[in-house]
Order: structure tokens, then sequence, then C-alpha cells
């Protein structure tokens, strides 16, 4: 997993809000959902609004965004709602993205349940464990595992235990 650089549109804030703008914007939201998804819906907000030199993402700017994103696939999870590419269908289970490094480490609850149950599926030997979501959390190199954390990837071990 890479968080994608976007170029700097600092010089296109003042358009932002501009219906003529709106299919630049949708291009920028494409290229991060290229790359990235599925991803939680707020982070792909922030990412094009610190692209454009906002400093934060109020809801102007997260209306604006959801303009550019008509039609893409979405799925709510317990955590938010993830987005996925317009070029690939959603699936029930994909493979788990590693993180390059440090700078890209992704919390429990930025990563979908379907790239949850793909690390399941990728390594069956976590469902014998006598604690299977810290097993998993050890996968995704998670150190302190948080109650909440814990319940989400307990209902990804869960849903993969079903098939």
């Amino acid at each position: 997993y890479e968080i994608l650089e976007l170029a700097d549109h600092s010089a296109n804030a003042a358009r932002f809000f501009d219906a003529d703008y709106l299919p630049i914007l949708r291009e920028i939201v494409s290229e991060v959902l290229s790359k990235q998804s599925p991803i939680r819906d707020d982070l792909l907000a922030q990412q094009v609004a610190r692209a454009h030199g906002f400093g934060r993402t109020g809801a102007k700017i997260r209306e604006q965004i959801s303009l550019a994103l008509k039609g893409c696939p979405i799925t709510e999870e317990s955590s938010g709602r993830f987005l996925w590419s317009w070029d690939a269908p959603i699936e029930p289970v994909i493979p788990y993205r590693h993180c390059d490094s440090s700078l890209n480490q992704r919390s429990v609850d930025q990563i979908s349940i379907a790239e949850l149950r793909g690390l399941v599926r990728a390594n069956p030997d976590i469902l014998i464990d006598p604690d299977p979501a810290l097993s998993l959390a050890r996968r995704i190199n998670i150190n302190r595992l948080s109650q909440p954390a814990r319940e989400r990837l307990a209902e990804a071990i869960e849903l993969e235990e079903r098939t």
C-alpha cells in the first residue's frame, strides 16, 4: 500500500467550487482511487483538500468532492464508507496491500473488510490461533490492539470463517 503523492493543485483552489472545475476534480479523485481503492471517503477527501492547499476538509469541500465521486462504487462498513475505483468491481475479498514504509501504515479502521479478509485467507493459520484477532493485528504491524480495532478484525475473521 502506498499513499499517492498528488500534484500541487493549490493554484486551482480558487476554482475548486466552480462547475467547470468538476471534470478536473473528478480526474484527481480518479487518480487516487486507481492507486488506493478501496479507500475510506474521509481519507480521500482529506488528500484532495490538502493537494488544493486547504488546511481543513469542511462540509463544502466534502460536498464538492462528493459531486466528483458521482457513480463511484461504495461499500458501507463498520468504520465508514469505502470508495472503490470505477475501473474495478467491488469484491468481497481482495489481496491485502502491505505498507511499503511506516509512513504509509494504516490503522485497522482505514483498511476495508475485503482487504482484511484477503489477509486472513492468505494466512489460514490465523483461524486456529488462540487469539485470531491479535494474530491478524500482528500481521499488519499493529502492536497495541484497541477494543474497536479488535472488533473490526474479529468482523473480518468471522466473515472469512463463514466461507
